[in-house]
Parts: C-alpha cells; structure tokens; sequence
C-alpha cells in the first residue's frame, strides 16, 4: 500500500479502511434483526390464530416463545421494546383484522381512516407485549 503524501489524504485513507470494516458489522446487524423479526412475525402469527379459529388455542402458547426468547436477549431495552411492539401488532393486526371493516361500515369512516385508526388502536394495544419485553429484558 502506498504511503498518503499528505495529512488529508492520510485521514482520509484510514477513514475508508474504518468504513469497509463496518460495513460486515452493519450487514450484520441487519440480518440479525431481520432474523429476529421473521421469528417475532412467525410467533405473534401462532398467538392471533387461535382468535380466527378458537380450535387452535394451543398455538398461543407457542406464539409467547419467541418472545419470551429475544426479549432477555436483546441488547438494549429499546430492542427488547421494538420485540414487544413487532409481537403485539402483529397479534393486533391478525386478530382484529375486522375492526377495519366495523369502523368502516359501522362508523361511517373512509376506508383510509379507519385503517389508520386501526393501526394507531393496534399500536396502543400492543403496549402490554412491550412492558412485558422490556421486565423480561430488565430480568434478564
């Protein structure tokens, strides 16, 4: 490698060397959380199915364990925080699909609005899977 004539260049070689070293870190990253949210999804699926057919209760059990899983492991307790809202939306999404359909109709509300209102009651209705992520991350 050849020596940098001047400061500047000097900065900014090392500068590129520490970039093309993070950047592996970062796709790292990355792909973890896109591993963690694929479980999360497929969890929060198992513990809203049995609201869509209640034959299938014992899905919800299982449904808890990816979250019961990551949360304790998360690196943060916004991480465990995100795990929480990620299960409890999802949860919210599947299981109360027709609530759109009820504001809709029912409310009298465009259909654009009463999506959104279902994503803003979805939000707030996932806050208990988030205070229960972020004591499981606490606890350890």
């Amino acid at each position: 490698m050849a020596r940098p004539t001047s400061p500047a260049a000097g900065e900014a070689l090392r500068t590129e060397q520490h970039v093309s070293a993070a950047a592996p870190s970062a796709r790292a990253a990355s792909t973890a959380w896109a591993a963690r949210s694929v479980w999360l999804i497929l969890g929060a699926a198992l513990l809203a199915v049995p609201f869509l057919d209640t034959r299938l209760w014992p899905l919800a059990w299982l449904g808890l364990l990816p979250l019961f899983a990551l949360a304790p492991r998360a690196a943060t307790l916004r991480h465990a925080a995100t795990d929480g809202l990620l299960t409890g939306f999802v949860v919210n999404v599947i299981g109360f699909h027709w609530l759109v359909t009820t504001i809709h109709v029912f409310g009298a509300f465009p259909l654009p609005l009463a999506v959104a209102f279902f994503a803003v009651l979805s939000l707030y209705a996932s806050l208990p899977f988030v205070l229960v992520a972020v004591a499981l991350r606490w606890a350890g």
